[in-house]
């Protein structure tokens, strides 16, 4: 066992700026993370070089400045490791290289990033489909792009820099396109006030898909995917208002590949797993930890931040994880109390400013509920337990309305992911189904671990031994 006086887990943007920021009080840091280095996706460096490639946003500058700081810093970054279970009482069970370790914290800050929201179409699980972000990662950390010839589909302003990438590294992009109306982009207007950077970064975007003579199709999305041994072409159908395809609006165009995303929503199992309270707002992404103006959980000495705590964007993390890191140096005993209350009220406008922008592409570009009917009665919902759509509605017909009674009755979310991919799919199916809000379905109870390690791990924790 080791003690820290700060663990921070997750070294993305939010949690680099809360590392940082205490660090440089003088509080003992512990940074955790999955990757192999700092930055998480969003500062993943480009290729085999590790150069970025400009033009840089000023969110980015911050971050990659962040990164730099590590190296001058007494911060102990444990890089490739699992947290696979925290206690109320901040006790953190890791795993690294075959090994298993304790870590008992003072102070424990997460800030564990979102994942993105999948929708089910027939054909989703073909070899070739994958998310915006798969594809992202390995353009920004690999330097490969995914396909030759490349249809990007979804919601919201990630696919905008998703299609620019692979335009750079010499895909064919076919088209974009975007389940909203055209108006939704209009809608967001009043929100992007004050957000300039972003929307210089938005301009750059799409004029570069349109220099590459790239089509935006608006209020479409892809209703099936066709091939055989991998996708070879995609169905892209016209949306009604609720999302649902309009009949005989099909048109297919052929592809290798597929990317699609639906916005993202919070990882918060780590919170759920040491006993947080939570709320569910669909403008902060879904289910997320109750927080305090200071960050704070429900849990004494428990903060949550970033994506994790509400989906706001890089810019609103590195501000809430510079908020927590004087919280939590406060906590350590290394400031007083006025210090994080002065630095709260300095920053009262940005932070309703990234929160009012969070809400509107939250609720905008939300995937319209219809769109989950478009799974067959043959299409997996739940990939891990290959449970079909057709399972999933029958038992929902039979009364089976809430996420931890599916999981009973189809097994779903019992595999390795504990239902982070289909989670809320399921949730909006059952309110598309029974026609009740999609908070009544709960959320899926997590058990230990949190992520796969061999079983030796948990010997070693239970007794004390090393994984050999």
């Amino acid at each position: 066992m080791s003690t820290t006086e700060l663990a921070v887990i997750g070294a993305g943007p939010a949690g680099l700026a809360a590392a940082t920021t205490a660090a440089a009080h003088g509080v003992q840091v512990t940074l955790i993370d999955e990757l192999p280095g700092p930055g998480g996706q969003y500062l993943a460096p480009t290729g085999a070089t590790g150069r970025v490639h400009a033009p840089l946003s000023a969110a980015e500058q911050r971050g990659h400045g962040l990164v730099n700081a590590l190296s001058g810093s007494r911060i102990e970054m444990r890089t490739e490791t699992i947290v696979w279970s925290l206690s109320a009482d901040r006790r953190l069970q890791l795993y690294h290289a075959g090994r298993v370790d304790e870590l008992v914290a003072q102070v424990v800050v997460l800030a564990c990033g979102a994942r993105e929201v999948s929708v089910p179409f027939p054909g989703w699980t073909l070899p070739g489909v994958m998310t915006v972000g798969a594809a992202q990662l390995l353009a920004k950390r690999h330097g490969l792009a995914v396909g030759k010839r490349v249809l990007v589909a979804g919601s919201g302003p990630l696919l905008l820099p998703a299609a620019e990438r692979l335009v750079r590294m010499g895909a064919k992009v076919v088209a974009v396109v975007e389940a909203g109306p055209i108006t939704a982009w209009l809608r967001l207007g009043k929100a992007m006030w004050g957000h300039w950077d972003r929307g210089r970064e938005g301009v750059h975007y799409g004029g570069a898909l349109l220099r590459a003579g790239i089509p935006y199709r608006f209020g479409r999305a892809v209703t099936a995917a066709h091939g055989g041994e991998r996708v070879e072409s995609a169905t892209i159908t016209r949306l009604n208002r609720a999302g649902s395809p309009i009949p005989g609006s099909e048109t297919t165009v052929d592809v290798d590949t597929l990317c699609v995303s639906f916005g993202l929503t919070p990882n918060i199992e780590l919170a759920q797993l040491a006993g947080c309270e939570f709320a569910f707002d669909p403008r902060r992404g879904g289910w997320t930890p109750v927080v305090d103006d200071r960050n704070q959980t429900s849990l004494a000495g428990v903060l949550a931040i970033g994506d994790m705590a509400a989906v706001e964007g890089a810019a609103s993390g590195m501000l809430e994880g510079r908020i927590a890191g004087l919280q939590a140096a406060h906590l350590a005993g290394r400031l007083p109390a006025s210090a994080v209350t002065e630095a709260i009220g300095e920053n009262a406008a940005a932070r309703r400013r990234n929160r009012r922008f969070g809400a509107a592409l939250n609720t905008i570009f939300a995937p319209p509920i219809g769109l989950y009917g478009l799974a067959a009665d043959d299409t997996p919902v739940c990939r891990c337990e290959e449970v079909t759509a057709g399972e999933v509605r029958k038992a929902i017909a039979g009364g089976v309305t809430e996420l931890d009674g599916l999981k009973v009755w189809a097994r779903v979310g019992q595999g390795p992911c504990q239902g982070r991919t289909c989670g809320s799919i399921l949730a909006q199916m059952i309110a598309l189904q029974t026609g009740r809000p999609v908070a009544d379905s709960g959320m899926f109870q997590v058990r230990l671990p949190l992520k796969p390690v061999p079983l030796a791990a948990l010997a070693a924790a239970d007794g004390g031994h090393d994984v050999a």
